[in-house]
């Protein structure tokens, strides 16, 4: 069986050092692995990345946007809705352009992206539609962008699946508050190509068109991409010994949702054996320079943070480079929903009824 790691990515470490030019050390004691371009494609295609914008590791990163804001600039902006025809004709943004996600690249490359001020990804509850768009983010379309919560924050039409969601799941119970260390540094994922001797930019397209035809399933559904807390704690937990079997969880956010706020031990706040990556300004601790290299190769990395938008980010970049990552759906919001509700600091992350805004939407 294939191990399955979670990372929390939330931990403020100081360290950095850099993983792709071929260092060997770091500050302190810590080895890092030689990286050899001339084997390992993933090493080209990550320096690219970082060279050209790094997404990523970027204020830029997971390109939200409200519901408010594309209904106050639908004569600006292009919506492109990735929902079921049937889901589509059953109610959606007037204007919108419904199509399959694997055809999203193929579209917006032929009507010039640039026509738009922003061309919006629409998708059921957002999380599906932050993957994809991270993905053309990554190819090079600067103007992509996503509606935050989906189609559920557009009218109350549309919100169950949302609504359905956001809970304190009972398994709670099981969540602790060690902190779990990091993985020892290791080599990146190895890549093939179907021709090796393609520019960088080649593989990046071959790569992404790949990715693009992948299921990112919002409705819990079996998923290479997505996965719910329970699907996990049913297929891979061990209530026995109180650990994940072949697991490694991370938490994607910032120790507010590592420790639960207060941090104390009777206020448990993760998953047990979750390890947290801060990987939000200022922090990026998925850079090459600091702890991309810690996630493992051979085992699968299932990720989440508050509501699965950034998840569903990082879910898109690691499997860009090779790694075997999936997203946990909405994310704490599933979690420990009354406690997001509970402080004020995560109201930006929460879903509520006052996120649905009622927009008019057509047939």
């Amino acid at each position: 069986m294939k191990k399955i790691y979670f990372i929390d990515l939330c931990k403020n470490f100081l360290c950095s050092f850099l993983l792709i030019i071929s260092l060997t050390g770091c500050l302190g004691d810590i080895t890092v692995p030689p990286v050899d371009f001339g084997i390992n494609s993933t090493a080209e295609l990550l320096l690219y990345l970082e060279e050209n914008g790094d997404y990523i590791n970027s204020t830029e990163t997971y390109s939200i946007i409200t519901a408010e804001e594309v209904f106050n600039s639908l004569n600006e902006i292009l919506v492109l809705d990735i929902r079921t025809s049937g889901d589509y004709t059953n109610g959606h943004i007037e204007g919108s352009v419904n199509l399959n996600h694997s055809a999203l690249l193929d579209y917006i490359i032929n009507i010039n992206p640039d026509t738009y001020e922003k061309i919006v990804i629409v998708s059921s509850a957002g999380q599906s539609a932050s993957y994809y768009a991270t993905l053309l983010r990554l190819y090079g379309i600067s103007n992509i962008y996503v509606l935050k919560y989906g189609m559920a924050s557009w009218h109350a039409d549309f919100a169950s699946i949302w609504l359905n969601e956001i809970q304190d799941a009972g398994i709670t119970e099981t969540f602790n508050n060690i902190y779990n260390e990091k993985n020892n540094f290791t080599v990146l994922p190895s890549l093939s190509f179907t021709n090796s001797q393609i520019g960088i930019e080649g593989k990046l397209g071959e790569r992404i068109d790949i990715l693009l035809q992948e299921d990112f399933n919002e409705l819990g559904a079996n998923s290479t991409v997505s996965i719910t807390l329970d699907r996990l704690y049913n297929n891979n937990f061990d209530y026995f010994e109180q650990r994940f079997t072949d697991t490694y969880l991370i938490c994607a956010s910032w120790d507010l949702y590592y420790y639960a706020q207060t941090g104390i031990l009777d206020n448990p706040g993760h998953p047990p054996t979750t390890v947290l990556y801060n990987t939000i300004v200022p922090w990026y601790e998925l850079r090459s320079t600091l702890y991309l290299q810690t996630l493992p190769i051979d085992e699968t990395i299932v990720i989440y943070d508050y509501n699965g938008h950034i998840s569903a980010t990082l879910t898109a970049y690691l499997r860009l480079l090779g790694y075997n990552a999936k997203s946990i759906l909405f994310g704490y919001n599933g979690m420990h929903y009354s406690r997001m509700l509970e402080f004020p600091i995560f109201s930006n992350y929460t879903f509520t009824t006052a996120e649905i805004k009622n927009f008019p939407y057509v047939k």
